[in-house]
């Protein structure tokens, strides 16, 4: 994740001009109700949902297999392999453990709503980058990741965590730095709500540390401002 933002084709900054994404209503209305959604779903006091096999079931649920049929379809249009190709090249240049390369791409074949939001941000990187003002496939791919997101808020599964955080790059990347504490204040209330951290292990402690450098590195490097708070009050 950190490549992406490193990258200077692709990392916000004050002279870099925004484009036509962040004025789009659509945009706009899902990205006020992810961030309402996330709100309420740090609020709920219910216990958190972590998949488990089913005893003397070896073999795939109707409901894996829906989910896994939902994602070779949404693979099977437009450029979303080479989005897809894209974000496994880039995701771990400093994640020696490879969480994001190898355990994101395993688990999006049955969560179809982390697979979306791995799509978009990777879309989204390579629009940045090859400048584009307008006809953005992010911002579907954004839609539907959200879309397909709020049942899985509803049920407080773990899978919302690297979803939510892949979602907050793609925003961090579209929006203004001044923007960013916006943006990075609704996964601070996910992790405080399910009590992730940076010795938390597996991928929800890669997804931490993922945020960390976004709330540690880049408001210093482009606003010249401290820490985050929302960061520090999380070690």
């Amino acid at each position: 994740m950190a490549s992406f933002m490193a990258d200077n084709s692709s990392s916000p900054s004050n002279s870099w001009p925004l484009d036509q994404f962040v004025q789009d209503p659509g945009y706009l209305a899902y990205q006020e109700e992810l961030r309402c959604l996330i709100f309420n779903t740090a609020q709920t006091a219910a216990p958190s949902r972590e998949a488990s096999p089913t005893p003397g079931n070896y073999g795939p649920t109707d409901e894996e297999l829906a989910a896994q049929a939902q994602t070779k379809a949404a693979l099977a249009s437009g450029r979303r392999l080479e989005y897809l190709k894209n974000y496994v090249a880039q995701l771990d240049m400093f994640d020696s453990s490879g969480a994001f390369t190898v355990q994101v791409p395993v688990l999006a074949r049955s969560c179809p709503a982390l697979l979306y939001a791995v799509l978009a941000l990777s879309a989204r990187q390579m629009e940045r980058k090859e400048a584009r003002q307008h006809s953005f496939d992010s911002l579907e791919l954004y839609q539907e990741a959200i879309r397909l997101l709020n049942p899985l808020l509803q049920a407080r599964d773990l899978t919302i965590i690297p979803i939510c955080v892949i979602l907050c790059c793609l925003e961090m990347m579209s929006a203004s730095p001044q923007d960013w504490r916006r943006h990075l204040e609704g996964c601070a209330a996910l992790f405080d709500s399910f009590d992730v951290n940076g010795f938390s292990g597996g991928l929800l402690q890669a997804v931490f540390w993922c945020y960390a450098r976004m709330g540690l590195c880049y408001p210093s490097k482009f606003l010249n401002q401290p820490v985050s708070v929302l960061t520090l009050s999380l070690f």
